[in-house]
């Protein structure tokens, strides 16, 4: 019998020459007193070893640009700020209002990078943008160096660097389904988001340390260099394909946006929801982090160095969900998203709360909301990525840019009319909101669940 058993195997060895190592293991096996549930063992590792080998060769370079581009953004996100804030003593309906011009170019420019994302080299459109965006902020820090700076040219150049990162972020996204398998895809998205995380936490720490061992306009040279070894770091990414072989014009370009903006609630009513639903949760939450928060905790406890600290406390949240993902999710619906943004709502209202119990208890809370927050991220680029035609990944994460970066760029307007409205309440009020949205739009789901298969 085992003599019959070792001559079958030899004869797999001799069918299946082009896999060299599989072949090898198996001969090792008939031809050795090996246990055959040993050598099942060694061969599930071994293609559990390929399978890891291959996703982090695909990603690496993803990992590298996040890295780098990402610190940048946010050490430039405090620069800003500071000469914001000093080029318009303080007025913060000024403030808002650079903002807002600011963060608009996302309507108008993110439809059209997700287009030229399917149309395109994701990995040439990627280069692109971050050589566009290093250019840009040099120009800006020769310009501070030589006081030539004003509001007027400052909001000019900043909305410069969100075209960049409209056209950057649809090639991007919908680069990670044809890097990596679909069953990797939430592992994709959820090592991005902690090196996203990650560099929350370098991007202003780099900044105040340059700031206070040089200058703030030294800061802007800096970021300009991190976007140009995000550049480099693209060099070595695969070639990604183009998903659409046609390439069309601009007319028709605009078409195909239109298109897939009006049809999109019938052709796909969860994408639908999944944009829709985040954008309101989402504007709701960024007048959260973005106004009140901040606010809540220098009225609460009157150290300014608090903000800081919450704003780390949730980052190493988000880092932990990050890490954990694919532990607690096992299948990203849109249900699943709406349930984490009602989490996410109800653990800021417990925030809101808690601050006026106890410290140690307001942190405890602060760092289960970023964990939720983490779930959030994820489970939108992975719903979008898993939800979309192959040819239109690229498009349905522009059309999601524009749509949830328009209401980031109102909501100071929102902070504005809750603190009108309700006043000291309106941190509560907004929290609340949040979970109230995500309910309603996880009340008009299908009561089947419908799984992505990711």
């Amino acid at each position: 019998m085992r003599s019959s058993c070792r001559a079958c195997v030899s004869l797999v060895v001799v069918l299946l020459p082009s896999r060299l190592s599989f072949s090898k293991i198996i001969y090792n096996w008939s031809g050795a007193d090996m246990p055959l549930y040993s050598w099942l063992l060694r061969d599930t590792m071994w293609r559990a070893s390929v399978r890891r080998d291959t996703f982090n060769r695909a990603m690496r370079p993803l990992w590298a640009s996040t890295l780098f581009g990402k610190t940048g953004e946010f050490a430039f996100e405090v620069v800003f700020a500071i000469i914001t804030i000093e080029l318009l003593d303080y007025d913060i309906a000024e403030i808002g209002l650079v903002y807002f011009f600011r963060l608009i170019p996302y309507l108008f420019v993110a439809p059209i990078g997700g287009a030229i994302a399917d149309a395109a080299s994701k990995k040439l459109v990627m280069i692109g943008s971050d050589g566009f965006r290093a250019g840009v902020l040099f120009l800006l820090y020769f310009l501070a160096e030589a006081n030539l700076l004003d509001v007027y040219v400052l909001v000019g150049l900043a909305m410069l660097i969100t075209v960049g990162d409209s056209i950057y972020q649809p090639s991007f996204r919908a680069s990670i389904p044809i890097l990596v398998a679909r069953n990797d895809i939430p592992k994709g998205n959820s090592s991005v988001q902690v090196f996203e995380d990650t560099s929350s936490i370098l991007g202003p720490l780099l900044a105040a340390a340059l700031i206070s061992l040089l200058d703030r306009e030294i800061v802007l040279a800096v970021v300009a260099g991190l976007f140009a070894l995000s550049m480099i770091s693209l060099l070595f990414l695969p070639h990604v394909p183009r998903q659409s072989a046609d390439r069309v014009g601009l007319v028709e370009t605009f078409r195909q946006i239109r298109s897939t903006a009006v049809n999109l609630r019938r052709k796909n009513a969860e994408l639908f929801a999944v944009i829709i639903g985040t954008t309101v949760c989402a504007m709701f939450a960024s007048a959260v982090l973005r106004y009140v928060f901040p606010a809540a905790v220098l009225s609460t406890y009157g150290v300014e160095s608090y903000v800081g600290y919450a704003s780390a406390i949730i980052a190493v949240g988000t880092v932990c969900g990050g890490l954990l993902y694919t532990r607690v999710v096992a299948d990203p619906t849109t249900a699943v998203l709406m349930k984490a943004w009602m989490a996410y709502g109800v653990l800021f209202l417990g925030a809101a709360l808690a601050m006026s119990v106890d410290l140690y208890l307001t942190a405890c809370v602060l760092l289960a909301l970023g964990f939720a927050g983490a779930m959030v991220d994820i489970t939108i680029m992975t719903s979008i990525q898993l939800l979309s035609e192959e040819e239109e990944v690229g498009r349905n994460f522009g059309l999601y840019a524009a749509v949830a970066n328009t209401g980031d760029a109102v909501s100071g307007l929102v902070a504005g009319a809750f603190a009108f409205v309700v006043g000291a309440a309106s941190f509560h009020a907004m929290a609340a909101s949040i979970a109230l949205a995500a309910a309603a739009v996880l009340g008009k789901l299908p009561p089947k669940k419908i799984s992505h298969e990711a």
